[in-house]
């Protein structure tokens, strides 16, 4: 059985018209592809650079903690840590890690202070000391809390 000329020739001329239909939707198809992925990628750098911010309040929070006589190195790394937080969160999370560092800073100043001078009075070291003891209970609450602040802010599909 032949195929005639003008069938072969109808065919060409239908695949040569739907070359550039199929050579656009494809093109569109990739450059889809090629959005989806930049959005993705932009995720998962604000996943990375949060994260950062994340382990900084962990580890001020444990400093506070393992020590009672904190190291005023440890708000130096932190503040280099967070510095660009304002970038990454809204401003109940920016308030939240000026708090952490307003608390151990109150707790490296009251250890300071225990440590270089003592303290002029019995009452004014027992007033301070338990100062000192409330802002450490704060900081071990805020082991558990730091987790559900920060957890909307880790969700790779819906950031």
């Amino acid at each position: 059985m032949a195929i005639d000329g003008t069938l072969v020739n109808e065919f060409r001329v239908w695949l040569t018209a739907l070359t550039s239909p199929l050579i656009a939707v494809f093109g569109i198809w990739i450059a889809f592809q090629q959005y989806r992925l930049k959005k993705y990628t932009l995720r998962k750098d604000l996943f990375d650079k949060r994260l950062t911010v994340f382990f900084a309040a962990i580890e001020l929070i444990n400093m506070s903690l393992q020590s009672q006589h904190p190291k005023i190195e440890a708000v130096d790394e932190f503040n280099q840590k967070v510095a660009g937080a304002s970038f990454l969160f809204n401003t109940e999370i920016t308030d939240y890690l000026k708090e952490l560092r307003r608390r151990y800073l109150k707790i490296w100043e009251i250890s300071d202070q225990e440590n270089d001078q003592g303290f002029s009075d019995d009452n004014v070291r027992d007033s301070l000391l338990k100062e000192r003891r409330e802002y450490k209970q704060w900081m071990r609450e805020q082991a558990t809390i730091v987790e559900t602040l920060f957890k909307k802010y880790f969700n790779l599909i819906d950031a």
